[in-house]
């Protein structure tokens, strides 16, 4: 099922907040539920991180279970439907027709990459989706 661009922002409009304020582990795998204030809308926050490259993560944000909204990849090539190329840490946005195909430099949410650590680019994005009071998030030292 595809959403219109019109509700795409929409939804990033929403202001949001977790269902629960329980402390946000950046240690293992999880997925929480975000909840609009302004409607009976339910969205998903994922957190994948990788076994084997301890730099590479992924948040991925999604809606009605699997359209993906917003997706932050830490390290990746990826060709977008364009064939633009990006390679290195990267950042999904739903575009309609496209769904999730669509990846664009982090700065276009407002993430410094080089800059920021993973929880610091958490609070980006959870501001970039309008998303208020976000629980505590606990650091892992690697």
């Amino acid at each position: 099922m595809a959403i219109t661009q019109e509700e795409f922002n929409f939804l990033v409009a929403l202001e949001k907040e977790f269902k629960t304020n329980d402390p946000i582990s950046l240690d293992s795998i999880w997925s929480r539920e975000i909840l609009s204030v302004q409607s009976r809308d339910i969205f998903l926050l994922d957190y994948y991180k990788s076994s084997f490259r301890l730099e590479k993560y992924t948040y991925n944000k999604r809606y009605r279970k699997n359209i993906v909204l917003i997706r932050y990849d830490s390290v990746g090539k990826h060709t977008n439907p364009d064939q633009t190329v990006l390679n290195g840490p990267h950042v999904h946005l739903y575009t309609e027709g496209y769904d999730d195909r669509f990846a664009f430099p982090p700065e276009k949410v407002g993430i410094d990459a080089k800059r920021l650590e993973r929880a610091a680019i958490l609070r980006v994005l959870l501001k970039y989706f309008n998303v208020r009071g976000c629980p505590v998030i606990q650091l892992v030292m690697f």
